[in-house]
């Protein structure tokens, strides 16, 4: 680390400020998709066994730990696409977006299911 107190604060800082962007976009992203009361009641009736099942679906929904993955491969497809391919491939991801919310409404996640559809209709929208 420098010995120039002015880069020292300048380095600590820009760290102080990333971790308070960190928390802020995981208190927003909490709140933004917690389940409602309805759902956490529904959900505590299922056994682990279901809940596990759950995560062997794939393509992962947005409630999955692994869905950063499928943003990851979206967005890659969406990159190499052709201007000729982009429009076809925004309707299939709208389709699969609107599977994903059917899916996440049989496991009562209403909130969620219904910020699925919104991404989906972004993707038609845009095609």
């Amino acid at each position: 680390m420098s010995k120039n107190p002015f880069v020292r604060f300048t380095v600590y800082g820009a760290g102080i400020l990333l971790i308070i962007f960190v928390l802020l976009i995981s208190v927003t992203r909490q709140t933004l998709y917690a389940p409602t009361a309805a759902d956490a009641q529904a959900r505590a009736r299922l056994s682990v066994g279901d809940r596990l099942s759950e995560l062997r679906i794939w393509p992962p929904n947005p409630d999955h730990p692994l869905y950063i993955l499928r943003v990851g491969l979206d967005q890659w497809r969406l990159h190499n696409a052709t201007d000729a391919q982009l429009p076809l491939v925004k309707i299939d991801l709208a389709a699969q977006r609107l599977q994903s919310a059917q899916i996440l409404l049989t496991h009562h996640r209403t909130s969620l299911s219904l910020t699925t559809v919104t991404k989906s209709t972004k993707y038609i929208l845009s095609a």
